[in-house]
């Protein structure tokens, strides 16, 4: 068999590849490209990450400055996001607070460690309650810590499903709120607290229920308008300041309809979560009913209802003007009651004051709608009477008025009978001013008195003058008592039956540095108006007690008594006191033996037998 010669491989020579340049571009440039938008992804991821890093940075610090608490959970009810004040306020159970922890695991904890007060014996079924509320949140709700704190709860669910939740501590405000409940409750002052919006009432404490005589649920259904007598707004509704407030008075009605006077003071507040105000009621009915009686008294006559003389000048004061334009005239009449003091001596001050008031109603249906009366004194009546055309209409209303004073009063089985004395003055010839008139009817009174009782006068331009000088003689004879002016002037009573010198009369005599000597008619009548009397016949008294021992020192015979006799009216020093001025006189002069016939002024004393009898006197030992 042949051999075969082995065959061996043919080498092939190198193949030289010859790349194109332009394809080896393109193809560098896709690597490049790949590159750079790998690196471009990255880099805006990792911008990306740090922007969410810094917003979520922003996002604690901005949570953290808020003074609530705030705490964000996903649908799990893990923790994801909280503040500093969320783990201020849960402090015990802050140390369990991280990020995928579940809050229903941090409150199972807290109650175990009593951390929540209200779960105490019902751990299970709070935490039930406690839970229902997270995932189906509602209305607010408060919790209780331990240490006494009040958390306020308020939660959210997020479209995804998660949990946002708000806590604020009102402890403090729950404090105020107890510290307001204490003092509305108990406060003795009427408080009522009302709702801004419906104006119900939300609350009362027991002393306003007591004082509107409402049980407190019935009150609460009430609005504060059902309180009001008759003012359409409430106080609070002008938002008066506090000065405003106590200077209105508001009226209210109670519950039996009696009617009362309130200061009311508001101050706005929020009430169970609704704006409201609270009213404290100050009840001022007994005070406006004293002002009112003080306002009374201060222009009316307390026996008899009339207006007094403040009341009566301020009337005429509004009534004059109209006069002065109107061309009008008006007549001022002042009324004197005749024998008034005799009834008040004899009947008594009772029957005396039914007088008044029964003489204070009849001139009334004399009068017109425009006319006006009033007490000006205890017997002294004023009727003003406008419309007047002549001096005559006024004569014929005196003389009604005269009349139906005159006709006879029934007082207690009694039948009383007095007169009326009156003076007139006509507005505007006797002067346009109240007081002026007034004075002026005054004087054509007391001339009306001095001429005859139960007359009238009307105002005379000489009358002033004479009142003038009437008021100048009484200031210069208080000031002639006063400094020793006066003097004694003796005149010798005769023993007619031995014709000899018995004694002496002191008569005073008053010597004016201007007019000369004053003549006692004149000025006698002026001290006895106005009480110097007594004061006139203590000091002649002195004088002649004086005078009566410088006299019995002269005289040969010493042992014989000096009669020294003082004339007087009976009314002046009487009885046991004009003894008592006699001896105190007679010892201050020391006189010896001196009998004393009376005390006073002088005064004619013919056909009086108590005058005759005076001369005897008293004996006085020195």
């Amino acid at each position: 068999m042949p051999r075969t010669r082995p065959v061996k491989p043919r080498k092939r020579k190198p193949t030289t590849i010859v790349r194109s340049p332009r394809r080896d571009l393109k193809r560098g440039q896709s690597v490049d490209t790949g590159i750079g938008e790998v690196m471009r992804h990255r880099a805006e991821t990792e911008a990306a990450i740090a922007d969410a890093r810094r917003s979520s940075e922003r996002l604690h610090q901005a949570i953290d400055i808020l003074p609530q608490g705030i705490v964000f959970l996903d649908a799990e009810g893990r923790y994801i996001l909280w503040n500093k004040k969320y783990a201020e306020i849960y402090r015990a159970s802050a140390d369990l607070f991280e990020p995928g922890a579940r809050l229903e695991d941090t409150i199972r904890i807290g109650v175990a460690r009593g951390d929540y007060p209200e779960a105490v014996g019902r751990e299970e079924a709070w935490i039930a309650e406690r839970l229902a509320r997270l995932y189906q949140p509602g209305e607010r709700h408060e919790q209780t810590l331990a240490g006494g704190r009040t958390i306020l709860i308020e939660e959210r669910l997020t479209e995804d499903g998660g949990i946002i939740g708000l806590r604020v501590d009102i402890t403090e405000l729950k404090q105020r709120e107890a510290s307001f409940r204490l003092m509305f409750d108990s406060n003795p002052v009427p408080m009522i607290v009302c709702a801004l919006d419906d104006e119900g009432i939300l609350g009362v404490n027991d002393a306003a229920a007591r004082h509107y005589g409402y049980g407190r649920a019935e009150f609460e259904t009430l609005s504060f308008r059902n309180l009001q007598a008759f003012d359409s707004e409430p106080p609070w509704a002008d938002d008066l300041g506090r000065d405003d407030q106590v200077a209105r008075t508001w009226k209210h009605v109670r519950s039996d309809g009696a009617l009362i006077d309130l200061a009311i003071y508001s101050r706005r507040l929020v009430y169970e979560d609704r704006p409201a105000v609270l009213l404290a009621l100050m009840d001022i009915t007994e005070r406006k009913r004293a002002e009112a009686r003080l306002a009374f008294l201060a222009q009316y006559d307390v026996l008899t209802g009339l207006p007094n003389r403040n009341l009566l000048r301020q009337q005429m004061d509004e009534k004059l003007p109209h006069v002065r334009r109107g061309g009008e005239k008006v007549a001022v009449l002042v009324l004197g009651l005749d024998n008034f003091k005799r009834v008040n001596d004899t009947l008594g001050h009772g029957v005396g004051d039914k007088l008044l008031r029964a003489v204070g109603k009849r001139p009334r249906s004399m009068l017109r709608e425009p006319d006006l009366i009033a007490r000006l004194n205890s017997d002294e009546f004023a009727i003003v009477q406008s419309g007047i055309g002549k001096p005559e209409d006024v004569v014929t209303m005196v003389r009604r008025l005269q009349e139906a004073i005159a006709d006879p009063f029934l007082l207690e089985g009694n039948s009383t009978a007095i007169g009326a004395t009156i003076g007139i003055a006509m507005a505007p010839g006797d002067g346009d001013e109240s007081e002026r008139l007034q004075k002026n009817a005054d004087m054509a009174l007391s001339r009306a008195k001095t001429d005859a009782r139960g007359t009238f006068s009307f105002f005379e331009a000489g009358m002033d003058a004479r009142a003038q000088a009437r008021r100048k003689i009484e200031t210069e004879l208080r000031d002639a008592i006063q400094n020793d002016v006066l003097r004694a002037h003796y005149q010798p009573l005769i023993d007619l039956s031995s014709g000899r010198i018995a004694g002496l009369e002191a008569l005073v005599r008053w010597p004016h540095p201007e007019r000369g000597m004053i003549s006692p008619a004149e000025f006698i009548p002026v001290a006895e108006e106005t009480g110097l009397i007594a004061a006139l016949g203590g000091l002649m008294l002195r004088r002649a007690c004086t005078d009566a021992a410088k006299l019995a020192k002269r005289r040969p015979r010493r042992g014989q008594p000096v009669a020294a006799a003082v004339s007087r009216r009976q009314r002046v020093v009487a009885g046991h006191g004009r003894v008592e001025a006699v001896r105190a006189s007679g010892a201050a002069a020391r006189a010896r033996n001196h009998r004393d016939s009376g005390a006073g002024a002088e005064r004619p004393c013919a056909g009086n037998a108590a005058c005759a009898a005076r001369a005897r006197g008293a004996h006085l030992d020195g």
